[in-house]
């Protein structure tokens, strides 16, 4: 199904009935992401998961949007479909768009978890700031850059590009004391592209929050653990016994 915004195309899909999980997959995911999740889920919950601007079947950007405009685009959806107050499961990326809906729009949410969550601003050594500092100075000699960077941002158009590099560099801590709903932090022991520091900082931020650790869970430690994930998801959102 397709949801048209001032901003663009969002595809989505629900499966079961019952109270809404809303899903929002990392950066570069789509509704495959949560596929196995929803199956599991979609006999006692309304899964909902989506495409973002940009992603899977989603229309692409056309401009340069941060993650205002990608949260302000999933509310706008939330009350297309008569969600009414949702929960969310976010992923890494998703994540940062999952506590700008929470700490913004409350009156939409009812609890959250979040997994292996983007938003933190990340501790940066001498190896970080040797590298941006060599790009640029290539950059401006003239050298070809175009293999600076990782494939998967290599792989980006230019607009997306620019949309990549604007939201990593959003730090959304600010957001954090604004998020009152019931949040449950999942996360892999061994993430290393949101390490642990990240979720203990959110833990800490966010006021009664719970954190998780799955001790063999890298950055996906919900696909890593897809059946703790999944009864961790009934139990905390009330489903266990359906």
């Amino acid at each position: 199904m397709e949801y048209f915004t001032d901003k663009g195309r969002i595809y989505y899909e629900i499966k079961g009935e019952g109270e809404p999980i809303l899903f929002l997959h990392g950066w570069g995911g789509s509704t495959v992401s949560f596929e196995g999740a929803c199956n599991a889920l979609s006999d006692s919950f309304r899964c909902i998961s989506l495409d973002f601007y940009g992603f899977g079947r989603s229309g692409e950007v056309t401009g340069v949007y941060g993650i205002r405009e990608y949260a302000e685009g999933v509310c706008a959806l939330i009350g297309a479909i008569g969600a009414g107050r949702v929960n969310i499961v976010a992923h890494s990326f998703g994540g940062r768009a999952a506590i700008y809906i929470a700490a913004l729009h409350p009156e939409l949410v009812n609890k959250i978890i979040l997994i292996d969550s983007a938003g933190i601003r990340p501790r940066r050594g001498l190896k970080y700031y040797y590298g941006v500092l060599s790009y640029k100075l290539k950059k401006r000699l003239g050298y070809d850059v175009s293999g600076c960077g990782s494939a998967d941002y290599r792989a980006l158009s230019d607009n997306m590009r620019a949309v990549f590099k604007y939201i990593v560099n959003e730090d959304l801590s600010r957001f954090l004391r604004f998020v009152r709903a019931e949040t449950l932090i999942l996360w892999g022991a061994d993430d290393r592209e949101t390490p642990l520091y990240m979720a203990r900082k959110l833990k800490r931020k966010i006021a009664g929050s719970s954190l998780f650790v799955f001790p063999n869970g890298g950055h996906y430690s919900y696909i890593d653990n897809h059946n703790a994930f999944v009864a961790s998801c009934k139990s905390f959102f009330g489903g266990a016994d359906r």
